[in-house]
């Protein structure tokens, strides 16, 4: 078994919430755990500061990935995956934004109409059947259905449900889909990995004051209004005017 780190990178910029990637899109920043600092916390602190070049504000350990299938030739794959925010810079390479991955998520714009994709994904949680039934009430909670509340921070349950209706490039056997949800691919699990980050900080901006590790030194009310509702992927009930 061979153990690394994978880094969830978040900043925003010029409005915009970014993931660093790496390989051109298609993987987070990631590379061996390293035992040669006191706490895996600074080593992981250490490390993608020297990848990336990179000072990272607030961090935090997200989950351990050793799911069966994670394996590199004949060797299985434990992935430690962090949260960590920083402020980038326009024009610096490997910036993604989240949205590119999850077309799903920014609800800004409001709710979206019968699209294929979700037609597809009702139809597949109504099949019949108790296991239909289940399906159904997964889908109407995790995507707003059925005059249900959106909730910002389902991130993972959203991504895991399109994935289980075979709606993602990496669902099982989804070699040529006619109705995929939005979004890009990527290696291996790592998207998964970037839905569990961006569930966990949507979270944390609901109750902590992390967002202000995303700021400039000097900002407005308005514009922090627009960042959260920015990471949020939804718009606050009130616009307020103080710019």
């Amino acid at each position: 078994m061979r153990a690394e780190l994978v880094a969830v990178i978040t900043s925003v910029i010029d409005g915009v919430p970014m993931v660093l990637t790496a390989g051109e899109g298609t993987r987070l920043p990631s590379g061996p755990l390293q035992s040669d600092h006191q706490t895996m916390q600074s080593g992981m602190r250490a490390w993608v500061e020297r990848q990336t070049g990179h000072e990272l504000g607030y961090v935090e350990q997200l989950y351990t990935f050793a799911d069966p299938g994670r394996e590199t030739g004949d060797i299985r794959v434990l992935s430690v995956s962090y949260l960590g925010l920083t402020r980038g810079n326009a024009g610096e390479a490997g910036w993604r934004p989240w949205y590119d991955y999850f077309g799903w998520e920014d609800r800004r714009g409001g709710a979206p109409t019968t699209t294929p994709w979700l037609a597809a994904l009702q139809r597949w949680s109504l099949e019949a059947g108790q296991p239909g039934a289940e399906r159904a009430l997964r889908a109407a909670v995790t995507f707003g259905l059925d005059q249900r509340p959106w909730r910002s921070d389902l991130v993972l349950n959203r991504y895991e449900l399109l994935y289980e209706a075979g709606l993602l490039p990496e669902s099982p056997g989804s070699t040529s889909l006619s109705a995929p949800a939005p979004g890009r691919a990527m290696e291996q699990d790592h998207r998964r990995i970037l839905a569990t980050g961006l569930a966990r900080l949507r979270a944390k901006i609901q109750y902590r004051p992390v967002v202000f590790e995303l700021m400039p030194p000097e900002f407005t009310l308005g514009q922090l209004q627009s960042v959260v509702e920015s990471l949020a992927g939804t718009p606050c009930t009130s616009r307020t005017s103080a710019d």
